[in-house]
C-alpha cells in the first residue's frame, strides 16, 4: 500500500531528474558549439580567413532559449513536493481515527482521474474520498466555485475545479468499493478556509484543523438519518385495509 505523499513525491524527483538533464544537454551543446567555433578560428587562419567575435555570442543560446523550459520543470516539481508535504500533514492528522476502527488508504490510482490523496471507510461502512489541496492564503466559495486570495494578492478563482474532481473520485470509488455512497471532500493543509455553508455543490471544503471533526460529525448524522429514515412498505398485502364506509340508503 502507497504512503501518504509517495506518488506526489516521485513525480517531484522525476521532474528534478528530467530538469537536470535538460541542463546538462543545454551545457554540452553550447559546448560543442564553442568547440566548432574555435577549431574554425584555429584552421581558418591558415586559409586566410577568421572568424568575427560576435561570432562567439551564439555559444550561449542554447541555455539562454532551453533555461525557460528547465524553470518550468523545477517549478513543477516543486509544487509536487509542496503536495506531497500537505499529503503527508493531512495524515498525521488523520493517523488517530485508525484507532477507531476508521480504514484508510492512500494514493490509489484511477484511470483517466491520478491518484486519489486518501480514502477512508468509517466503523460505519461510510466512504469518504479526501483529496488535500496544499495552497496557502485564504479559501472562499460563491456557493459553486472556490475562490483563493494569496497572501498580498488579490483573489482570484483556482485554475483547476477542485470540486468537480473530488466527486468524480468520489462516484469512481464508490463503484471501485461497491458502496452506497462515498462523500468527497477537499482539504486545505496550509490555508485558512472561510466558507460558511457546507457542503459546496456537494462537496465539504475545510481546513485540516477541522478535518477529524468534520469526518466524524459526517459520519454520526449519516447514521442517524439512517436510523431516522422511515421504512417504505413495498408489498401492498402488508398495508392495513380500511373499511370503506357504505353508502346512506337513499329514502
Amino acid at each position: 500500500m502507497p504512503k501518504p505523499g509517495e506518488y506526489v513525491r516521485s513525480r517531484a524527483q522525476a521532474y528534478h531528474e528530467q530538469a537536470h538533464q535538460m541542463l546538462l544537454a543545454l551545457v554540452k551543446l553550447s559546448a560543442a558549439i564553442l568547440m566548432v567555433l574555435l577549431l574554425v578560428q584555429l584552421f581558418g587562419q591558415s586559409f586566410g580567413f577568421g572568424l568575427s567575435p560576435l561570432a562567439y555570442a551564439c555559444v550561449p543560446l542554447p541555455i539562454m532559449f532551453g533555461w525557460r523550459e528547465v524553470a518550468k520543470l523545477r517549478d513543477r516539481a516543486r509544487r509536487n513536493e509542496q503536495g506531497a508535504t500537505g499529503e503527508e500533514a493531512i495524515a498525521a492528522i488523520l493517523e488517530p481515527l485508525k484507532h477507531q476502527g476508521w480504514q484508510i488508504e492512500y494514493g490509489s490510482y484511477i484511470a483517466k482521474l491520478g491518484d486519489v490523496d486518501a480514502f477512508l471507510l468509517s466503523p460505519n461502512g461510510r466512504g469518504y474520498v479526501v483529496e488535500v489541496k496544499s495552497h496557502a492564503g485564504l479559501v472562499q466559495s460563491n456557493g459553486n466555485y472556490l475562490f483563493h486570495t494569496p497572501e498580498n494578492k488579490r483573489r482570484r478563482p483556482f485554475q483547476k475545479n477542485f470540486l468537480h474532481q473530488a466527486r468524480q473520485q468520489a462516484i469512481a470509488i464508490k463503484q471501485i468499493k461497491n458502496l452506497g455512497y462515498v462523500t468527497p471532500i477537499v482539504a486545505f493543509s496550509h490555508a485558512v478556509v472561510d466558507i460558511k455553508t457546507q457542503p459546496v455543490t456537494n462537496v465539504y471544503v475545510v481546513g485540516q484543523n477541522k478535518l477529524v471533526g468534520y469526518l466524524q460529525y459526517l459520519d454520526n448524522k449519516s447514521r442517524y438519518d439512517a436510523k431516522k429514515k422511515p421504512i417504505k412498505r413495498t408489498d401492498k398485502s402488508d398495508r392495513p385495509k380500511v373499511q370503506k364506509p357504505s353508502r346512506r340508503p337513499s329514502p
